[in-house]
């Protein structure tokens, strides 16, 4: 739809409310949904860097037509009931604007993130004990034991701004916080509505700095939100970053809680504002796992797994896992602990071991074995079919199956990124 259309969908939509006024009557309701379907378009149509000033000059004549229309439609555009007095439309307007400050602050308690302390701590991760010490030093210790932040120690901690690479540790981070833990992204902050996105980011942190205990506000691929600012960008992603900056630099934090700790994570640092990345005081990097790190991550992940595996093997393969990220460990070890399981279901061949206590299970077995039975995994009992042991060859095959996602050329920007 062009710029025309919309002009005349608008011109429409106020002959429509004008109407409902002079009638006394009208389905409110209606227009309160086609005005908000007009927003969506609008907001659609000014991308474009040419027609973005007209647009959003449309844009706002619909926000005062929506305000004209709670003001002065006759019905109640929640329960469609008449309006009696002349002091109706602004209780109206009140309880729509704590409506809408209710559902943001429902919005922002959803993102509270509850973990199990006991197997999601700093201690389930392998590798990366510089970047783990980092962020102890700078979000954990001073929320533990705040008395000991103090002063210089204190601007030392972070001044409450840290920025990591990856995003998958943020539930260790969030296990070892006694205390809050917000974890939002782009999609949580971002709206339609003209003016939303920043009264979402305002209400974020006041709802963290309202909490009795420290809390950490964790925005996942940051980037999204704060790219480097152009003249072609939208008014709209502007006055986000303002507002985001605003509230980095405390600018609303006046008898609120001060232990406030912004925790950032991005794929992508070098897009990221010069402006944001200045308010970053730690900046963590947290790189590929070395050889050790994969060998006992393998090794974790093999745990509850019956498996033929020995030390010698479980080096090796940790050894052709060579510029592969925890990811990638984790895809492996999964796709390999599937090998049993598939061939349990292609099985043409069953050998039935009989227990002490007379309970026969089938196991998957070749033709000439002494025994076989012909048959497939559907004809057996589920509980008795028994799958064989995860082998270094199942590992192998994985490994073969599954290249590293991460490539040179990406890993040497990060390092000299990191450098820089």
């Amino acid at each position: 739809m062009d710029l025309h259309r919309a002009e005349h969908t608008l011109s429409a939509l106020r002959d429509s409310v004008v109407g409902a006024v002079a009638g006394g009557r009208g389905d409110v309701t209606s227009l309160l949904r086609d005005v908000g379907a007009f927003q969506d378009l609008v907001a659609t149509i000014a991308q474009g860097k040419r027609t973005s000033p007209i647009s959003w000059s449309i844009l706002n004549a619909a926000d005062r037509l929506l305000t004209s229309l709670i003001a002065h439609c006759s019905h109640d555009p929640v329960s469609g009931a008449s309006k009696h007095t002349n002091k109706r439309p602004s209780r109206d307007r009140d309880r729509l604007g704590v409506d809408e400050e209710a559902k943001r602050t429902k919005a922002i308690s959803a993102t509270i993130v509850e973990v199990d302390r006991t197997h999601c701590g700093f201690s389930s991760i392998v590798g990366i004990k510089d970047a783990l010490q980092c962020l102890q030093e700078a979000v954990v210790l001073p929320v533990q034991f705040p008395h000991l932040f103090t002063g210089s120690r204190c601007e030392e901690a972070l001044d409450k701004h840290s920025l990591v690479w990856p995003t998958r540790n943020r539930k260790a981070v969030a296990a070892e916080v006694n205390g809050p833990f917000y974890c939002v992204s782009s999609s949580d902050l971002i709206s339609s509505w003209l003016g939303e996105s920043e009264k979402l980011i305002r209400e974020l942190f006041r709802h963290a700095q309202a909490q009795s205990a420290a809390s950490v506000i964790f925005i996942d691929e940051v980037d999204s939100l704060c790219r480097k600012r152009s003249s072609a960008e939208e008014d709209s992603a502007r006055r986000i970053k303002t507002e985001l900056l605003r509230q980095m630099e405390g600018a609303d934090k006046e008898g609120g809680n001060a232990r406030t700790f912004l925790l950032c994570a991005t794929n992508c640092p070098w897009e990221l504002d010069s402006a944001f990345l200045r308010r970053f005081q730690k900046r963590v990097y947290v790189g590929l796992p070395d050889l050790d790190a994969r060998r006992t991550l393998m090794q974790r992940l093999l745990t509850g797994v019956e498996h033929t595996i020995t030390d010698e093997e479980l080096q090796d393969l940790a050894e052709q896992t060579s510029g592969y990220s925890g990811s990638d460990v984790v895809t492996v070890m999964s796709d390999a602990t599937m090998e049993p399981v598939r061939e349990l279901l292609a099985a043409q061949f069953w050998h039935c071991e009989q227990a002490d206590d007379g309970k026969c299970t089938w196991r998957p077995c070749d033709e000439e074995e002494p025994g076989a039975l012909r048959g497939n995994v559907q004809d057996i009992p589920a509980e008795d079919a028994v799958a064989r042991s995860v082998r270094s060859g199942d590992v192998a095959k994985a490994i073969a199956r599954n290249p590293r996602t991460v490539s040179s050329e990406e890993l040497a920007r990060f390092l000299a990124y990191n450098q820089h």
